[in-house]
């Protein structure tokens, strides 16, 4: 589960889009049950982070897509067992997507260090003056 808050705007009349976003990443949502004496093991890692991306927009075969990349910086909080790490690391940020009038719909790559890679299906509407 994700929650993105972002803003983007063109850049004069070019193909490309600048923005900034923050948001949450939670990799699981479920109730986890350990018992007691159960050793100590890595269970899964959180991000809350914030972060500046471009945006490229292209044509295929008459079809709006874009391509992003982008850097950020992330308060990852690793769940393990019986205890919680908090560490500060940067992220990169990676997409791919359908750009409508008025919507985007993408798939969303964030590389933190240790190999982690979190992707994410997203869409979502954005206001503001038409793109041409």
């Amino acid at each position: 589960m994700s929650l993105t808050l972002g803003f983007d705007m063109a850049v004069k009349d070019t193909p490309w889009r600048w923005g900034i976003e923050g948001g949450v990443m939670n990799q699981g949502i479920a109730d986890y049950f350990f018992e007691e004496d159960e050793p100590d093991h890595f269970v899964r890692p959180n991000f809350i982070y914030a972060g500046a991306f471009t945006e490229y927009g292209f044509h295929v075969w008459r079809q709006p897509l874009f391509c992003r990349a982008g850097l950020g910086y992330a308060l990852e909080s690793d769940m393990w067992v019986h205890h919680v790490e908090n560490k500060h690391v940067p992220i990169v940020i990676t997409g791919f997507g359908y750009d409508l009038d008025y919507f985007k719909a993408m798939l969303n790559g964030y590389i933190a260090p240790g190999g982690i890679l979190v992707v994410t299906l997203s869409g979502g509407f954005y206001f503001g003056r038409r793109r041409k």
